[in-house]
């Protein structure tokens, strides 16, 4: 199976050569580094170091994929160099997959590319070695994508899957990494002091006031949100502010949305989220 990857166009290498008329999967994932950045404070005559929590970081990552590439002749030897070379010099972050049918990517950019011929083989054959940095350090895996439409008084809602109460619903995470996702609210009545909460953690999402028609997009991952366009990120509370609204890692997210609405508002709910991986 093919070490793969792809760019934003779509356009899709598969690291590879081929030997005898057939194609040869003939590189793979040496390696990466996983290491976390632990900021300390010294204090004279004290042992050891402070660690504040919040400081603690997954550093980037680096991917090292090895192979080699062969042809029948040094000059059909050297254009095969060129073409995987020339792919991989971009800007743009590229999706890494292990495989062709891996369901998880990580995304990284090219940082060095070496090649050595190998000895005896008149120049026809060489050793690949590629180093890629992840300056974001999780692999991605498949979509969470929630769609709802949701009804009631004050508690609201259906379930996503399960035998919940109104107003309640999952938004399960099997990733091992918190994500952070994005959020599209509609309106499709008055709706009066909506607040999301996330059983699982404690997070609450304060959305406020909603009128008929309005639509509100909340990105957890950049801590942005709108109405209609219209920036609105200070209503959804300090926390929000801090540190988003997440899904939690390995957790079914037991979420719960009240208003305050004295009769049956509709609201329509998405949720889209990737899970991740360390």
């Amino acid at each position: 199976m093919a070490v793969t990857l792809t760019k934003s166009s779509g356009d899709t290498l598969q690291l590879g050569c081929m030997v005898g008329g057939a194609f040869v999967p003939s590189f793979h994932v040496a390696g990466w580094s996983d290491t976390s950045d632990v900021p300390g404070t010294v204090y004279p005559g004290y042992d050891g170091e402070e660690v504040d929590e919040r400081a603690v970081r997954v550093s980037a990552r680096s991917y090292t994929v090895r192979g080699w590439l062969r042809a029948d002749t040094p000059q059909e030897l050297e254009p095969l160099i060129d073409h995987v070379q020339g792919w991989l010099n971009t800007r743009e972050a590229l999706r890494l997959k292990r495989h062709e049918n891996d369901d998880k990517f990580v995304l990284v950019r090219k940082v060095s590319f070496a090649h050595d011929y190998v000895f005896k083989t008149g120049r026809r054959q060489c050793n690949v070695s590629i180093t890629f940095k992840a300056s974001d350090p999780y692999r991605y895996g498949p979509p969470i994508i929630l769609s709802r439409n949701l009804y009631g008084d004050g508690l609201f809602g259906t379930a996503f899957y399960g035998d919940l109460p109104d107003g309640e619903w999952y938004a399960a995470n099997r990733g091992t990494v918190a994500t952070r996702p994005q959020l599209t609210i509609t309106a499709g009545t008055a709706i009066l002091g909506l607040v999301l909460r996330n059983r699982d953690t404690g997070e609450v999402l304060t959305i406020g006031d909603l009128d008929e028609g309005d639509v509100a997009e909340i990105d957890c991952e950049r801590i942005v949100a709108t109405i209609n366009g219209e920036a609105v990120t200070h209503r959804m509370g300090d926390r929000f502010l801090v540190y988003g609204f997440t899904l939690q890692a390995l957790s079914p997210n037991h979420l719960i949305a009240e208003t305050e609405n004295a009769t049956g508002p509709f609201v329509g709910l998405q949720i889209e989220a990737r899970e991740r991986y360390y």
